[in-house]
């Protein structure tokens, strides 16, 4: 996708992976070494540790003194108990968390298990880093975290319960997401990520998955607008997850909408 002399590459993401992921076929390494800035949702190489520390104390604990055993049906709650078992993990660490919180907390601690880290995103991040390439950030922690802190108390526990499959379901849902993304296999990766987001239809998951996809992607391509507008002369290699390029409104299909050619390279 070009503006002028200003060139923007969409590369999607999956943000975990294994280490066979790379390198990448020679079409995407060359557009990133192409690149004069690589353009990640948020860098998470060079995260301030005490202003993300600072904001999970702020929206991911309870404030009122309350536990999670006090919001949670003892069915859900012994079933924590067990996945955190397995492990290796006290429940008693986990008991100030929001559910929202203790949920992308169990993910990736199956994924640190699994050694499934090696992510996409890293991957490149590190590299920019190594390469002196310059990073700009589309979105911040704490915008990502308020989405999630925002749900009601009902909605971040029907999340905590999709979250607590067993490991050994964990590992095959993510052995066939990586084959999916390896193969290009845009139709099975849209359904598998549906799948695991897994929340019902009701209005508020409906407003939460507006806010988790429809409203980020709109923000995120007004910003690689700007980028395509500067008349910057620079080639920006953006890296962003996959459902930000194929599930509508996608970014792809909003900067298609704003009148840009958006060419599919292979």
């Amino acid at each position: 996708m070009e503006d002028g002399e200003t060139t923007v590459y969409l590369q999607g993401t999956v943000h975990a992976g294994t280490e066979d992921f790379y390198p990448f076929h020679e079409t995407i390494e060359q557009a990133y070494e192409e690149a004069d800035v690589v353009v990640p949702e948020i860098d998470i190489t060079d995260l301030d540790l005490m202003a993300v520390q600072t904001l999970i104390v702020e929206l991911g604990l309870f404030q009122d003194g309350s536990k999670l055993e006090d919001h949670l049906p003892q069915e859900v709650y012994s079933k924590i108990s067990d996945t955190l078992d397995d492990l290796g993990l006290p429940l008693e660490m986990f008991e100030s968390y929001q559910p929202w919180l203790l949920a992308i907390t169990i993910q990736q601690l199956i994924l640190e298990k699994l050694d499934y880290i090696h992510g996409v995103d890293e991957y490149f991040l590190i590299r920019a880093n190594d390469d002196g390439k310059e990073i700009i950030e589309l979105e911040s922690m704490e915008s990502q975290f308020q989405i999630f802190a925002d749900m009601s108390l009902d909605l971040q526990i029907e999340f905590l319960e999709d979250s607590l499959s067993n490991i050994e379901e964990y590992e095959e849902e993510m052995i066939e997401l990586f084959t999916y993304y390896k193969n290009g296999d845009i139709d099975g990766l849209l359904e598998l990520l549906i799948e695991v987001e897994g929340l019902n239809e009701s209005e508020e998951a409906q407003k939460f998955t507006e806010a988790l996809n429809d409203k980020r992607n709109y923000e995120m391509a007004e910003k690689i607008i700007e980028f395509l507008q500067e008349d910057s002369d620079k080639t920006y290699f953006v890296i962003v997850g996959s459902l930000h390029l194929i599930m509508e409104p996608h970014i792809v299909s909003i900067l298609e909408a704003e009148g840009y050619e958006v060419e599919h390279i292979h």
